[in-house]
């Protein structure tokens, strides 16, 4: 793990294995999407919004600390770690679950098929836009390619097509995936496998055309 301003340990391949079965055994991994509904079902009726969660965590602060930075200074905080992240992605959140595999299970089987057709291609890339650092999914650099699968509890349509539009003004083309896994690796697949006329890989042309 890259050194960074963060404190946790990387994980040890025992930890990970135990985790793994953890989740195994309790049937997360298997089938995350009833994982989803039964965290649903222990929260029906309650409503947190992300403004309800920073207030929370304001008055967890404030609890733990004793007192609350003014908004002048979280401003100030915030426009710093902006500027922190630009310089020194690789000690970015993202980053780092990536490179230590915290994605979810379609997400990597999704990067092993691109990664089978594309050895250059890299979980959690970043990019730099004209106006923040995101971050694909799975990026092939070459291609200006992010590949992106969304889960359908943790996207917003509004901020995803923002975040598509400010891509493309720098070049890069998204294609996005929402259905069931099988599905999303068949469609992938047969973008990944077209070939032209003369024998060479058509996945170039299809992308710039937009038609991928």
């Amino acid at each position: 793990m890259p050194k960074g301003i963060y404190p946790h340990k990387k994980l040890t391949k025992g930890q990970i294995k135990k985790r793994t079965e953890t989740r195994r055994k309790n049937g997360w991994w298997k089938n995350p999407e009833q994982a989803k509904e039964n965290m649903g079902k222990s929260r029906k009726g309650i409503k947190v919004t992300w403004g309800d969660k920073i207030s929370i965590g304001r008055l967890k602060r404030k609890e733990r600390l004793g007192y609350l930075n003014s908004t002048k200074t979280r401003r100030r905080m915030s426009k710093l770690k902006k500027e922190f992240f630009k310089k020194h992605p690789e000690k970015h959140p993202n980053y780092i679950c990536g490179q230590n595999g915290f994605i979810s299970k379609p997400q990597y089987e999704l990067y092993l098929l691109v990664k089978s057709k594309f050895p250059e291609a890299e979980l959690e890339y970043p990019i730099q836009t004209k106006y923040s650092l995101r971050f694909a999914d799975i990026a092939i650099p070459s291609l200006k390619l992010d590949i992106e699968y969304d889960g359908g509890n943790w996207h917003n349509k509004k901020l995803d097509d923002l975040r598509d539009k400010h891509l493309k003004e720098i070049g890069w083309k998204t294609i996005r995936f929402k259905e069931d896994i099988n599905l999303c690796l068949n469609k992938l697949n047969k973008i990944l496998e077209v070939k032209n006329d003369d024998g060479s890989n058509a996945t170039t042309t299809r992308i710039l055309m937009g038609r991928a």
